[in-house]
């Protein structure tokens, strides 16, 4: 990594519940400075085996998983040169309003569970990883917060990664589209990363804030990857926005 590139990944995957030993060679693969994971491995020893796999790829644990102290869904990784220029980071949990559930229960019963966000700040670049809930009322409640919480004043050298749980065309992407219009327009057609095993929904993604801006963003698609979790990783190099 240099003072002008850093490389992003955001990846579910799935409580390391599929193939372990898949995840920590589809995390090598990435070869990302960063990695935004979504559903860390919890329970007792989940911290334990999120550690193990990361050491094992060569990653070092910024946030961990879990609650109430990491970042429950979500953990943020780095490589070891990435990791000594991270001067500050941390998690959040998000509040669990069933009330938000009733019309999703309405159509498909999914019993709601505790979410939470973390974040890194890397040189001047804040990096902060979400994993929004499968209540659309949830979703636009807990990404309200985080933004007013993590974009504060004028901040617009941000990365933002996650697992939405929404397809482009859903009220999340539009709202993280209109902080930053030069990211790519969501749209239908966009690269699918879920389910892994065959492709078919677009629900992972990374945005920029205004003075960045993705050089080249792609689904990791490889034989391992789809064997490792049920979501396929989404990398992106991130640079500064060129000035005229």
């Amino acid at each position: 990594m240099d003072n002008t590139a850093l490389r992003i990944a955001t990846y579910n995957i799935k409580g390391l519940q599929r193939d372990s030993t898949a995840v920590q060679v589809t995390l090598e693969e990435t070869r990302a400075d960063i990695i935004a994971i979504q559903e860390p491995p919890r329970g007792n020893h989940g911290k334990k085996r999120l550690h193990a796999c990361a050491q094992a790829a060569g990653y070092h644990v910024i946030v961990p998983g879990g609650y109430p102290r990491g970042g429950v869904t979500t953990a943020l990784l780095a490589t070891p040169q990435a990791a000594q220029r991270v001067h500050a980071y941390g998690s959040a949990t998000l509040p669990l309003n069933v009330r938000n559930w009733t019309p999703q229960w309405r159509t498909r019963l999914t019993w709601p569970s505790r979410r939470g966000y973390s974040y890194a700040r890397i040189d001047n670049i804040l990096v902060v990883n979400i994993h929004l809930g499968l209540s659309a009322l949830e979703r636009a409640d807990h990404l309200t917060r985080i933004l007013r919480h993590m974009l504060t004043g004028d901040a617009h050298n941000y990365v933002i990664a996650g697992d939405l749980n929404e397809r482009p065309d859903g009220p999340s992407w539009t709202t993280l589209h209109n902080l930053s219009p030069h990211n790519e327009k969501p749209h239908p057609l966009m690269p699918a990363t879920y389910p892994a095993h065959k492709p078919r929904h677009r629900i992972d993604t990374i945005f920029t804030g205004s003075e960045l801006h993705i050089h080249d963003m792609h689904v990791h698609d490889t034989p391992t990857a789809r064997a490792a979790s049920d979501h396929l990783p989404v990398i992106a190099t991130i640079q500064p926005t060129p000035t005229i």
